[in-house]
């Protein structure tokens, strides 16, 4: 999975804000990764999880899946990309020696 976020890397800020003592419901906006972690959880998904914080383009999000592919680190990638108002889309890169096989 590779995906952006604008909202999980706030953990220095929560942790000043709170004095070292971090609430479980904090985690979602303290953890970079949660999002796509929580996204391969529900969907079932293995493999590496790239997630970019900031406004990285689809374009980007999309090369770096594609260097994960190369790798040989997965053979399918979920791209998922955020928005200012709170939109998202997602797209799905696989490796064409793949044939949209899996590896298990």
């Amino acid at each position: 999975i590779v995906g952006s976020s604008s909202r999980g890397d706030r953990y220095p800020e929560i942790y000043l804000e709170r004095n070292g003592r971090l609430r479980p419901s904090d985690f979602s906006s303290s953890v970079l990764n949660s999002g796509i972690g929580h996204c391969s959880v529900v969907f079932g998904l293995r493999g590496p999880q790239v997630q970019v914080s900031g406004s990285p383009t689809v374009t980007e999000l999309t090369a770096l899946a594609g260097e994960q592919l190369r790798a040989g680190r997965a053979d399918l990638m979920v791209i998922v990309k955020n928005y200012a108002d709170n939109s998202a889309s997602a797209s799905v890169l696989s490796h064409p020696s793949t044939d949209g096989r899996r590896r298990r």
